[in-house]
């Protein structure tokens, strides 16, 4: 089992001004404390995505536990970025989960942060770093150059995708109210 210890949440609102990393930290040191006083020492686990305001996604996850004080350390967390769009929050947790359950020690704890401060640039800053310079490109478009990476890498054939699809609409079907069942990751 795992169990959410420690919720923090950063102040909100546009436009604050801050850079995302200060926000993080904020948020960050919220959920230690509660949690009960936990430090860095304790995070066996860092898991994030990365913010779009910084225009740094390279190993994101990595910069953040560095700028929090959770790295270095002789312990040497798993430091984890994760960007999938919408999906981004819902695989974060179930990575942690599955990281408290089967890898890190009793006394440890997995970190999951995510947050940006995209409201607080100016938009048109915005949209040159959220596109290739200054052009749109299309998210279906997007979704296309990961498949055809996934095809070619592992071989994936399109009907394994259609079944994916398919999976889900069939457990979506059997989740409605009063109907759930719990999601084993």
């Amino acid at each position: 089992m795992a169990w959410i210890v420690g919720v923090g949440i950063s102040d909100i609102g546009a436009p604050l001004g801050r850079p995302t990393e200060q926000l993080l930290r904020q948020a960050f040191e919220q959920a230690l404390e509660d949690a009960g006083g936990l430090t860095c020492a304790h995070v066996g686990a860092f898991l994030s995505c990365p913010a779009v305001a910084d225009g740094q996604v390279f190993m994101s996850a990595h910069r953040v536990a560095t700028a929090l004080g959770i790295l270095p350390s002789a312990k040497a967390p798993i430091c984890r970025s994760v960007d999938a769009g919408g999906a981004t929050p819902v695989l974060l947790v179930g990575d942690a989960m599955n990281l408290v359950q089967n890898v890190l020690n009793r006394n440890q704890v997995a970190c999951v942060l995510i947050g940006d401060a995209a409201a607080s640039i100016p938009l048109s800053d915005l949209v040159k770093l959220m596109t290739s310079e200054g052009k749109a490109i299309p998210i279906p478009l997007l979704y296309d150059m990961v498949a055809k990476w996934h095809q070619k890498t592992y071989g994936t054939t399109r009907e394994q995708f259609a079944m994916t699809s398919s999976v889900m609409s069939q457990h979506a079907s059997h989740t409605g109210q009063g109907n759930s069942e719990p999601w084993n990751f």
